[in-house]
């Protein structure tokens, strides 16, 4: 958890975790982080908590907020209004809730229409604090979105409103009686009666006691509950003194003077006075000298001084921070009064409360002290507040100041410090010097932010970095686009520092840079999403690497490394990085050279896994790049591992396989509904087969003896699930098993390449609950989580898992074929999109297992699956002959602009008609059958008789030595399985359709009966079928492949015939075309 917040920026509720993790710290394991590491975190949480940092504050979250809104509304509008029946509640609760929490991290709301105008009604739910939020929150909404709706804080009082419980009872204001007692000026206590609630308030007191002050929100106003009602008390049974109803309480209050507006700004502005005994130690903490005060935010000033930091917590979730200026009022003090420090305080107030002082910040009240005097208040920007903070007291007679947030425990920040003063190092340990990083000049920055948008995309959001101690680094996201179907992520800011790059080099001028990152298109970058270190972490990466160079007086260039040390993620084994060229940028992109003649380098930053690491460690980047050729750029957590690509894995295998903390941790995160124990389900499934197949090491045996006797017995019955959890500690790891059985771990369960164990279960949970329910809000990317755990779970997996150790055993691989051809390397270009090499194998297991990975992800990612033949001369040629016709060069060298512009052509082209299509290629095959003097229904048509069943592909078989081709599995980025002919128009010769009618029948038939383009080379076609063509449709269908292809009967056998070929349909889910 701690690793959870202090990623998430939140390092107040980070500091916890560490503090209570070096308190239990053993001390002598070296797989721990040793007690200097969580020592330097804790010094870090220390700093973030005195200065913090947000990579978006609130004010900016506030802006940006409101625009994405005012694009959205008038559609929620409209489900608001067509949802006559109120059907779609939850859902029009839940997409408003996920777009406020890009706001905020918790928010309580509710949402109608009045007649006239829609409402969001924003409620604090009681808490002070997050009413300022609030309120600056709706001072913001714009007056577009004001047009259509009315956007109040605070739930309005209601007359008449009843709420219903579980047990059906409807509760109104008339069904609770209450007792008002007055405690103060503007202060009361009510002590609540309700006979129909008495049975739930025995068991559930706290439901109750919050529809009783809920009613009393909406009877009286939610903004005069919290400014009159104090303390509010539940009564098992009523008192005996006089009595009034709920309904009667606006009147009561009335009565008694009080100001019934619903206007939160009011009640904001009233000020408590306060008093306390002064501390006259003038070492004491910051505040503890205070003799009197003011404030409207009481829950700060109680929180400070009760060392209670829920509310910071809050606030820094959210981007804001809570704190006050302090400086000395010595030298302000005067024999006549104290007129002199009241005529600087509110100077200094008046510098937040006109021009932009709104915007930054909201005064919360202040302090005179024996020794210093305090202005409160809450940032939104804390970084401008402090700025104009640090003016003002610059341009002052004060001799220092500084500020401090409502931690008690925080740092200090200087504002000014007297110039004849040094810092002694020993008494301000704890302070945090405020000083402005290292940034570019505004003109710098404008060339740099030029340079990406020319050569890397255009780009609307970034991810702002407010404050540092040393480099201002923002991150600029370029959003997918039709030519590239990424992100990218380039840092700006990095290269202000000039790295200390050896004497010997200067001349090639490497003292600054720039990183890139490239994520696919389906990477969550949303702000609740980033919360999830799954999706954050290569942000992580970048700034770790921005900062490399100043926390280790070093530089970073083209092939440096760095080594994580650990796995950057749950659910990704990448751990390390490397640095390159820009990948997929335009030419010229490598350097940007600012005003003045300085470069600025930019590099792509590559994940890598620990093995790669190595490999480039013992030989050389250029070594590490070259093993990599096929790998993609773009960051896929579970891409091929380029050193065991090919291989059959080592039978010294030892590492980890699994964790269940991980699925643990997605279960509570996610807040499934679900036994935690069941993230050990595919875990003791696994375990279970292994222990049948005699595959666990004589250690496992003799050191678990006891409980695998037991279990050896009657594994049917095993409790492999609990013993996984209390006795291996929720892991599995390959020393549990013996020498075959570790390599087949190492294969099959240790890395993320094809076939992959885990993603075998993805599969099965897939098939399980059908492409709907595993998709659903409901599974939350977790379906596997949620299969039964029973004897058919079981016998499925435990099959899959027979079918990929038996593919296994019989593996072999063409050692020639490992790395990816010239030929291979220039079709991936001319793809240009993702893509996995394969080299040639005897067992086609891990393409169909990648395949089958893809195909079931495909619809959510948005891509179609194709394998391609990887050292196709021919295909290469006939690609390019259609895309890119005037190329005159080399086809290896086809120009990729017009290879896009084609592609666009052809995707924005109406599809044509593929019956009309079927019906015209058909009519060419009787006229041919009429000039060959053949008979239409006997010669070709045939019987349907004489097929067999083709489940298999065939295209990429050599049958020289029965072994696979070198394949692509290229992820073509269209939405539907006709257009991958864009990006592969192959035919256009001889008898093969040209690129309109292979989209036609490709559309026409996928309509028809679920086919799709599955495989391809040069002059072979493979559609895969959902289930083979009903025995009454397979002699239309087999009329049609025929007018389609041809060859598949004329260059047949002697007796082929379309009936023929519709016998086989009927039984096939793979179809085959070939053209001579």
């Amino acid at each position: 958890m701690g690793y959870s917040y202090f990623y998430l920026d939140q390092e107040g509720r980070a500091l916890r975790y560490f503090e209570k993790a070096l308190e239990l710290h053993p001390g002598d394991d070296p797989k721990l982080n040793t007690r200097q590491d969580i020592e330097e975190l804790i010094d870090s949480c220390k700093k973030g908590i005195s200065l913090p940092q947000f990579s978006e504050c609130f004010r900016e979250r506030t802006e940006d907020w409101w625009e994405t809104f005012a694009e959205m509304e008038a559609e929620l509008r409209q489900m608001m209004d067509e949802d006559k029946d109120h059907t779609r509640g939850a859902e029009l609760v839940s997409q408003m809730q996920e777009t406020l929490n890009l706001v905020f991290d918790e928010i309580s709301f509710e949402m109608g229409f009045n007649g006239e105008k829609h409402e969001l009604i924003l409620t604090p739910e009681g808490d002070k604090v997050k009413l300022f939020e609030l309120v600056y929150f709706q001072k913001h909404a714009s007056k577009e979105v004001l047009e259509h709706w009315n956007i109040l804080v605070g739930r309005q009082p209601i007359r008449n409103i009843e709420l219903r419980t579980e047990d059906g009872w409807n509760i109104s204001g008339d069904d609770v009686k209450i007792w008002l007692e007055e405690q103060g000026e503007n202060s009361f206590t009510i002590s609540a009666y309700c006979e129909k609630l008495l049975p739930m308030l025995r068991e559930a007191e706290g439901r109750v006691w919050w529809m009783l002050t809920t009613l009393t929100d909406q009877v009286l106003g939610e903004i005069p509950h919290m400014w009159y009602i104090d303390d509010f008390n539940v009564l098992e049974e009523p008192k005996a003194e006089q009595s009034f109803l709920l309904s009667q309480l606006p009147d009561m209050l009335k009565e008694k003077g009080a100001n019934l507006s619903t206007d939160p700004k009011a009640y904001l502005e009233s000020y408590l006075g306060y008093k306390m005994e002064p501390n006259k130690d003038p070492q004491a903490d910051w505040r503890m000298d205070v003799m009197v005060g003011s404030t409207n935010c009481v829950p700060l000033i109680n929180g400070y001084l009760n060392a209670d930091n829920d509310f910071m917590d809050a606030l820094h979730a959210d981007g804001a921070v809570a704190g006050f200026f302090c400086y000395p009022l010595d030298i302000l003090r005067e024999e006549e009064g104290t007129d002199k420090i009241f005529d600087f305080r509110d100077k200094l107030e008046e510098a937040f409360t006109t021009g932009d002082g709104p915007e930054v910040l909201t005064l919360t009240g202040g302090a005179t002290g024996l020794f210093c005097g305090y202005v409160d208040f809450i940032a939104w920007d804390i970084q401008a507040a402090l700025q104009m903070a640090k003016k003002f007291f610059e341009d002052s007679d004060i001799p220092w100041a500084s500020f401090h947030t409502f931690r008690r425990e925080a740092g200090t920040v200087n504002l000014k410090t007297p110039p004849e003063e040094e810092p002694d190092n020993e008494d301000t340990q704890d302070e945090e010097e405020f000083s402005n990083p290292e940034v570019y000049i505004e003109e710098e920055m404008e060339a740099v932010e030029g340079h990406i948008q020319q050569y890397f995309g255009k780009f609307e959001n970034v991810f702002h970095e407010l404050s540092s101690p040393d480099i201002h680094v923002d991150i600029c996201v370029v959003p997918p686009s039709e030519k590239r179907d990424y992100y990218t992520l380039v840092t700006m800011g990095m290269g202000a520092h000039r790295m200390n790059v050896p004497e010997e080099l200067a001349e090639y001028k490497l003292e600054r840079a720039e990183l890139a990152i490239a994520l696919p298109g389906n990477w969550k970058l949303k702000h609740e999403d980033l919360k999830n270190e799954r999706w954050y972490w290569p942000i992580r990466l970048l700034k770790t690497l921005a900062r490399l160079p100043i926390a280790s007086d070093t530089w970073l260039g083209f092939g440096h490394t760095m080594d994580n040390e650990e796995d950057f993620a749950k659910g990704t084994k990448l751990c390390a990085a490397i640095l390159t060229g820009p990948q997929g940028a335009e030419d010229g992109s490598e350097v940007c050279i600012l005003p003045g003649g300085k470069e600025v380098n930019f590099y792509q930053v590559i994940p890598l896994y620990r093995d790669e690491l190595e490999y480039k460690l013992a030989h050389d980047a250029d070594a590490l790049l070259d093993k990599m050729n096929g790998i993609s750029f773009v960051v896929e957590p579970d891409r091929q591992d380029a050193i065991t690509r090919g291989t059959l894995a080592d039978e010294d295998f030892t590492g980890y396989m699994d964790d269940a903390s991980y699925h643990i941790e997605s279960i509570e995160e996610k807040e499934l509904s679900i036994d935690p124990v069941n993230a050990y389900n595919h875990m003791a499934i696994y375990l279970r087969w292994c222990m049948d197949h005699e595959l666990m090491s004589d250690e496992f045996i003799v050191r678990y003896n006891e409980e695998y006797e037991l279990f050896m017995k009657d594994l049917k019955r095993a409790d492999l699930r609990s013993f996984i959890r209390d006795k291996l500690g929720g892991k599995l790891f390959g020393a549990l098993f013996n020498k075959q059985g570790a390599a087949f771990a190492g294969y099959y369960y240790g890395e993320g390449d094809s076939p992959y164990y885990p993603a075998d279960v993805d599969d099965h949970a897939f098939r399980f609950f059908g492409p709907e329910r595993y998709h659903s809000d409901k599974f939350q990317d977790e379906a596997y989580l949620f299969i039964p755990f029973d004897e058919d779970y079981y016998q499925a997996m435990a099959k899959a898992i027979e079918e990929r150790f038996t593919n296994w055993q019989g593996q072999d691989f063409d050692e020639d074929t490992l790395e990816p051809s010239e030929l291979a390397e220039a079709l991936m270009e001319y793809l240009d999109c993702k893509c996995t090499y394969f080299p040639s194998m005897k067992d086609d297991d891990p393409i169909m297992a990648a395949y089958g990975y893809a195909k079931r992800d495909s619809a959510q990612e948005g891509f179609v699956p194709v394998l391609i033949k990887a050292d196709d001369e021919t295909l290469l040629e006939c690609l390019v002959m259609n895309a890119d016709p005037g190329n005159d060069a080399d086809f290896y060298e086809f120009d990729l602009k017009t290879v896009t512009e084609y592609r666009k052509k052809m995707l924005s082209t109406p599809i044509k008609d593929g019956k009309a299509v079927m019906e015209g290629l058909i009519g060419q095959r009787k006229e041919e059958a009429e000039d060959d003097d053949m008979d239409w229904d006997e010669e070709v048509l045939g019987e349907m008789e004489g097929g067999y069943d083709n489940d298999r592909f065939s295209c990429y078989w050599n049958s020289d030595n029965d072994m696979t081709y070198p394949l692509i599995l290229a992820k073509i980025p269209v939405k539907n399985p006709w257009e991958i002919f864009a990006y592969l128009p192959f035919g256009n010769w001889n008898d093969c359709p040209d690129t309109p009618e292979l989209m036609a029948a490709a559309k026409y038939w996928f309509e028809q009966y679920g086919a799709v383009p599955a495989a391809m080379s040069h002059d072979e076609l493979e559609f895969l079928l959902p289930a083979p063509v009903p025995k009454e449709k397979a002699m239309d269908a087999a009329v049609e492949l025929y007018g389609f292809c041809p060859d598949v009967i004329d260059q047949g056998p002697e007796d082929a015939t379309v009936g023929a070929l519709a016998d086989v349909l009927r039984q096939s889910t793979v179809w085959y075309f070939w053209w001579d």
